[in-house]
């Protein structure tokens, strides 16, 4: 695999558009520039990064529009030259004046797909707005891309997904390993380790071969999330991971399986319509995992306690409050059904179960809602057969909450027990306890505690070393 040279850039936020507004109107507007050129010069010159429909959408709330076509005018009766016609024309004129008369009649095109009316909840999502176009016109390629990947999505779903959400399902003992190291790389790169992290990220990429010949049932929601955190790494990794992942799934599993043609959707949309089509087809296949008016979740209690990928879609922009409150909702029906029906003696029902209860913490904290989250993890706490890897996460939800709500103090005994509780859970040379440590050294930096930090920031750089040399050696 090829490994762009990136650097982990965030993308331009609401007060650098307002920073650049006059630079990028300028070269835009006053130079004639392309937008293509636009971009290129505003990330080279002034390091400022957005994509294209960043762009698009930014100059249509300015106002910003070139090349703008005048109106045609309505072709009116009442012109004087109609009066003025020659003999010999008289009839032509006439005849053209009648057909002038008649109103003209759309052509007649197959109809534009409307997403929002085959899905179950019309305004959760944000799409596109487009302006109005002729109807013989194709549809954009944002939707063109977004119903392809929703199709295969589906296909590949139908295929690996069990009839029924009683049937017990394969432990997933490879995916989420493997997303842990993509996680530990974007430690890495936060750390100001860029080479290190690339190195980890191809290290990754050749033994996703594995992964994907596991048919693990958890492989989509994975490469999802893995794709979403590469995002924040770089557009460069992502597009080469795609096309590493596209030859890969063509070697192992050929190219007529599901999971290959959907990964060539996505290497078609592109780095800039993927976070919008990966939401569109989440949306599109939501229904694919609710059966009976319940849902079939299988949850993790590793990745529910981290909470990723609720904040990597936020980050994305690719969920808003609405779809998550929907999703609480669904969730805690859920939860309740199956305490309610099953014995929570078994192991593996009483890990889901946790599992959710996290999720559904985190929802709750995503929407704003913190009070319920803090009474959703203060009751997993108090559960005597509480799984560790949750009591961990529940430390990581405690934080998150008293730094929105400016608790100092609260907020730094809560990082501090995180950490205590990953190692109990995990053990020190572990990618989640490493990236509790950077958040404790993040934190202890930005209050001053300068010292405490740089002990921390040693002892992370220590545990991440002998982390990349343990992955280096292991097997899938």
């Amino acid at each position: 695999m090829v490994v762009l040279n990136q650097t982990s850039v965030p993308w331009a936020q609401d007060e650098d558009w307002a920073q650049y507004r006059t630079t990028i109107t300028e070269l835009y507007m006053g130079q004639k520039r392309k937008l293509e050129d636009v971009r290129r010069i505003m990330a080279d010159d002034f390091e400022f990064y957005a994509t294209l429909r960043m762009y698009k959408t930014r100059f249509k709330k300015w106002g910003l529009a070139k090349n703008k076509r005048p109106k045609p005018l309505c072709l009116k009766d009442s012109n004087p030259k109609s009066s003025r016609i020659p003999a010999e024309d008289a009839s032509r004129s006439l005849e053209t004046s009648q057909r002038f008369k008649k109103p003209i009649a759309p052509k007649r095109s197959r109809r534009i797909m409307d997403h929002s009316s085959t899905l179950t909840h019309q305004d959760l999502w944000a799409q596109p707005v487009t302006r109005s176009m002729p109807r013989s016109m194709p549809p954009p390629d944002f939707y063109r891309f977004a119903e392809d990947v929703s199709h295969s999505m589906l296909v590949y779903i139908k295929s690996v997904r069990s009839p029924t959400p009683e049937l017990p399902t394969p432990s997933k003992t490879i995916a989420w390993p493997w997303l842990n190291y993509i996680t530990t790389a974007g430690t890495l790169f936060s750390l100001g380790h860029p080479r290190r992290a690339l190195l980890l990220v191809d290290i990754c990429c050749q033994r996703y071969r594995s992964l994907l010949g596991s048919q693990d049932l958890s492989l989509l929601e994975t490469t999802i999330i893995a794709i979403l955190k590469f995002m924040r790494y770089g557009p460069g990794l992502v597009e080469a991971f795609i096309d590493f992942a596209c030859k890969m799934s063509q070697i192992v599993l050929g190219i007529a399986h599901p999971l290959s043609m959907l990964f060539q959707k996505w290497k078609a949309a592109g780095s800039d319509q993927l976070a919008y089509c990966i939401g569109t087809a989440i949306q599109y296949c939501q229904g694919e995992y609710c059966r009976g008016g319940v849902a079939n979740v299988v949850s993790h209690p590793m990745m529910e306690s981290y909470g990723d990928m609720y904040s990597e879609m936020i980050y994305h922009k690719i969920f808003r409050t609405t779809i998550m409150l929907s999703e609480l909702q669904l969730f805690q029906t859920y939860l309740q059904d199956h305490v309610q029906r099953e014995p929570v003696s078994q192991s593996l029902l009483l890990e889901r179960v946790q599992g959710l209860q996290c999720r559904v913490a985190w929802l709750h904290f995503y929407a704003g809602y913190y009070e319920e989250a803090t009474k959703v993890v203060f009751e997993m706490l108090s559960e005597p057969r509480a799984d560790t890897r949750i009591i961990s996460g529940c430390y990581d939800l405690l934080y998150d909450i008293a730094v929105a709500e400016n608790k100092h103090e609260m907020a730094l005994e809560m990082i501090q027990k995180a950490v205590t509780a990953s190692v109990k859970a995990y053990g020190y040379a572990h990618c989640t306890t490493a990236r509790k440590m950077v958040r404790l050294e993040s934190y202890l930096r930005s209050k001053g505690h300068v010292q405490e930090a740089d002990k921390v920031r040693r002892d992370s750089e220590m545990q991440l070393e002998q982390i990349c040399e343990e992955i280096r050696h292991s097997q899938f």
